[in-house]
């Protein structure tokens, strides 16, 4: 253990020490709180750290001051949306609340101890500062779970959220949104037969549900999907996806199971299209604009995107080098798909004038290959 961790325990413990006490006179109280000041100030702990410890020192201080004991410290019940979490009393973001009261409510057990249950391990840090909760490790072992219980799930700032044990035979996600989640676990029942999932996870496991029939990864954004394990489930994995996603994500294309690729649609097309890492190449992009329900405002930002005005002067793709070719190839797609009206959509708002009146926009003194004039017109879209 190096020194930085053991500084780290020996101030952890130092402070939890002090939080359980019930009595001391004013002299022991400024005496314990200098010396832990001290401990807290050392370099060596990480600011958050310092910050939690702090907070967890100034509460504990004022608890003592008011002669609160520490049964009575744990045993009190909060207004909401206050709960108390280990050493530390939150007030939380409403809609964190809520989904803790819904879990509580179903169990008929107080939200103090469905709050509990769920941050059973008073050193991990589950809030933020602000009171928003960023882990959520929830096991069912102990609780049951209200019908559609995370179908209005929208924890403001969770960045990582661990389901096990869920009691259920469908678990579904669909309200999960995509602003903050990074890790998405499912792990360890024997009653989830259908798996719903939505988010934008960079992070997802499915491990240990061996009675999973169906995946559904329709309503996941997956364009920052890095890294998926299913492992440990039935060997008869079913797995539904859009036809965009399918092409979007190779992570999803190595999950073995039988996939339902379903036909994608015209907003969604033009999200991922938005989404994709131009440094991944180009296949999946010559594929999109090649789609027949691409949008004309998808196809033409896609164009403009690319720069047309820099690939002017070349009349002939063999006259680039690779990286270029393949932008290249993508411009000239898109030209002659528009010359064939092969576009019948214009729901997409769209305005090339945004890129062509910057004023680093420039054409070549020599131009071989002019960008069309259609390519100029305006995209009013749907509103």
């Amino acid at each position: 253990m190096n020194s930085s961790s053991e500084d780290f325990y020996h101030t952890q413990e130092a402070v939890h020490a002090f939080c359980k006490i019930d009595n001391l006179g004013s002299s022991e109280i400024e005496a314990q709180e200098i010396a832990l000041r001290e401990l807290l100030a050392s370099d060596c702990l990480e600011k958050a750290h310092q910050l939690r410890f702090g907070q967890m020192l100034n509460l504990h201080l004022d608890r003592l001051r008011k002669g609160q004991t520490f049964a009575e410290f744990q045993n009190q019940i909060l207004p909401a949306p206050q709960v108390r979490m280990g050493l530390l009393i939150y007030t939380l973001q409403v809609p964190d609340y809520e989904f803790i009261r819904l879990i509580a409510e179903a169990n008929q057990i107080s939200v103090q101890a469905c709050t509990d249950l769920i941050f059973g391990n008073e050193y991990t840090e589950h809030c933020t500062e602000d009171g928003y909760i960023a882990e959520m490790w929830i096991s069912f072992k102990e609780l049951q779970a209200p019908e559609n219980l995370f179908s209005h799930f929208n924890l403001q700032k969770l960045n990582l959220l661990c389901i096990s044990q869920f009691p259920q035979a469908r678990l579904d996600l669909s309200g999960l949104k995509r602003q903050f989640l990074k890790e998405l676990v499912i792990q360890g029942s024997d009653f989830i037969q259908e798996l719903k999932l939505a988010g934008s996870p960079q992070k997802l496991a499915v491990h240990f549900l061996k009675n999973l029939q169906k995946i559904d990864f329709r309503a996941m954004d997956v364009s920052d999907l890095a890294e998926v394990s299913v492992r440990w489930c039935s060997q008869d994995l079913s797995l539904t996806m859009s036809e965009v996603q399918q092409q979007y994500s190779a992570d999803l294309r190595k999950i073995k199971g039988k996939k339902a690729i379903l036909p994608t649609t015209t907003l969604e097309l033009d999200f991922y299209a938005k989404q994709y890492d131009w440094d991944g190449g180009f296949k999946f992009l010559l594929w999109l604009v090649k789609h027949p329900l691409c949008d004309w405002g998808t196809a033409l930002w896609a164009y403009w995107y690319a720069n047309p005005e820099f690939f002017a002067e070349f009349s002939h793709q063999e006259n680039l080098a690779s990286s270029q070719s393949e932008v290249y190839q993508l411009i000239k797609t898109i030209e002659k798909k528009f010359a064939k009206n092969f576009y019948q959509t214009a729901q997409i708002a769209f305005d090339p004038a945004y890129y062509y009146q910057k004023p680093h926009f420039k054409m070549p003194e020599k131009v071989l290959s002019p960008i069309p004039a259609r390519m100029y017109e305006k995209v009013e879209g749907v509103s």
